[in-house]
C-alpha cells in the first residue's frame, strides 16, 4: 500500500498543494482498495524561506514540536486515508521561527512493550525527546534509537519503528534544518 500510495503521489492528478495532494491519495486509494483497509500518513511541507512548516496529518500519531522550554504535540488529525469518501484535509500552519525540532515517528515507537509489558506511550516519548535531541540530527537519531532499545529490548521490535527529526542546527545565522 505505501508503494502504492508513494505512486500515486507523483501522479499528475495528486499535484498541487498538500490538502489536493492527500485528497487525490485517498481518493485513488478508495477506489483501488474498495475502502475495505486504510492508510495513516502525516504530509509535512518544510519551508525555510517562508519560514513555515505546514502538517496535514490523517490518523497518524500526532507530531512533536520542541521549541525554547517547551514539548509539544500537534494535537490535530483527520481521518486515515482510504477508508472514507468524506475525507477532509486538516492542515496547521506553524511558523518556524522559534521551533527548534520536529519529530514525526510511527506508532511503532510508542506502543512497543517495555520489559513490564507496558507500552512505552506517548508521556514517556515527550518527557525523553528533550534530552535526546543533540548537535546534529545523526546525533539525535542515534539518542532516540538507544533510548528506545533500552525501553524496549525486545529484538527484533513487534511493529516497524519509522523515525524522522528535522532540526535547527546550532551556530548557523538563523538556524539550518
Amino acid at each position: 500500500m505505501v508503494a502504492m500510495a508513494r505512486v500515486a503521489l507523483h501522479h499528475p492528478a495528486c499535484e498541487g498543494d498538500p490538502a489536493r495532494m492527500l485528497s487525490c491519495l485517498d481518493d485513488l486509494l478508495g477506489r483501488v482498495l474498495a475502502r475495505r483497509t486504510m492508510m495513516t500518513c502525516c504530509l509535512v511541507v518544510l519551508e525555510p524561506t517562508r519560514q513555515r512548516l505546514t502538517l496535514i496529518n490523517a490518523g497518524h500519531p500526532w507530531p512533536l514540536i520542541v521549541r525554547e522550554g517547551s514539548i509539544d504535540f500537534v494535537e490535530r488529525s483527520g481521518l486515515p486515508l482510504g477508508r472514507s469518501r468524506k475525507w477532509q484535509a486538516v492542515q496547521t500552519e506553524l511558523s518556524l521561527s522559534d521551533i527548534k525540532a520536529v519529530l514525526l515517528y510511527s506508532d511503532g515507537l510508542v506502543e512497543a512493550p517495555g520489559p513490564s509489558g507496558e507500552p512505552i506511550g506517548y508521556s514517556r516519548l515527550r518527557e525523553t525527546l528533550g534530552r535526546c535531541l543533540q548537535e546534529s540530527v545523526a546525533a539525535s537519531i542515534a539518542s532516540l534509537d538507544a533510548w528506545f532499545r533500552q525501553q524496549a529490548p525486545g529484538d527484533p521490535p513487534a511493529d516497524d519503528v519509522t523515525v524522522l527529526v528535522a532540526q535547527r542546527i546550532s551556530g548557523e545565522p538563523g538556524g539550518r534544518a
